[in-house]
């Protein structure tokens, strides 16, 4: 098992993936919260063209933590995966809200997951 360190990453990288898998969950289930996240202009198709790429962020998030929970080495390298994919789709959530005003939830939602995913990938290459 871990230390208690690599723990605390373990267990916010098995939140992550489960909040990514959840928000998926809440966005079929309840399609009309999609528009909280997509300006009202631009297709539902631009905002589910990020499934895959969500599927590998969770799926990152869940190597991450086990890595974590082994204290692992390649931790390291899953945990940079990680905190790319959340910094690129943080990245796209601020460019549409700045560009039209609108979809302000995906800021929301996805800036601590970014600030949060570098924070564990630096304390990560410090371990």
């Amino acid at each position: 098992m871990g230390t208690g360190k690599s723990s605390i990453r373990g267990v916010y990288f098995v939140l992550q993936g489960a909040g990514v898998a959840v928000w998926w969950a809440v966005m079929f289930h309840h399609p009309s919260a999609l528009w909280h996240f997509l300006p009202s202009n631009m297709p539902v198709e631009a905002l589910t063209a990020f499934l895959p790429a969500d599927v590998l962020f969770a799926a990152g998030s869940f190597v991450a933590a086990w890595l974590a929970f082994q204290s692992h080495p390649g931790e390291r390298l899953a945990a940079w995966f990680v905190a790319g994919a959340a910094f690129n789709a943080t990245l796209w959530c601020i460019g549409i809200w700045w560009l039209t005003g609108e979809a302000f939830a995906g800021v929301v939602c996805m800036l601590p997951c970014a600030v949060a995913s570098v924070a564990c990938a630096v304390w990560a290459s410090r371990s």
